[in-house]
């Protein structure tokens, strides 16, 4: 179950993730796309267990991304995408001969 709360100052994403430790999942900024990833394979006996997940979200352009950052409490993951005023790209005016 995944829960996404919008601020003024942040987005919070808010991943449930019961039985899983933080050491377990990956979360990863990559070409302005935030993915969070875990798998785990276990073998006891003649019996297999495997347990995965991955999501992926493109980031909007207000999201500082040096900035971001992950925890891990009761089985809940949360990740912290602070906001930005984006900077307006210069308009330059051109005069036409």
């Amino acid at each position: 179950k995944v829960h996404i709360d919008k601020a003024d100052n942040a987005y919070d994403v808010s991943i449930a993730a019961p039985g899983i430790s933080k050491n377990e999942v990956d979360v990863t900024v990559k070409d302005n796309v935030l993915t969070v990833a875990h798998e785990q394979k276990k073998e006891e006996g003649d019996k297999h267990f495997c347990s995965s997940f991955e999501k992926s979200w493109t980031l909007p352009k207000d999201i500082d991304v040096e900035n971001i950052s992950a925890s891990y409490e009761s089985g809940v993951f949360n990740v912290n995408l602070p906001r930005v005023q984006p900077v307006e790209p210069e308009v330059k005016k051109i005069k036409v001969k």
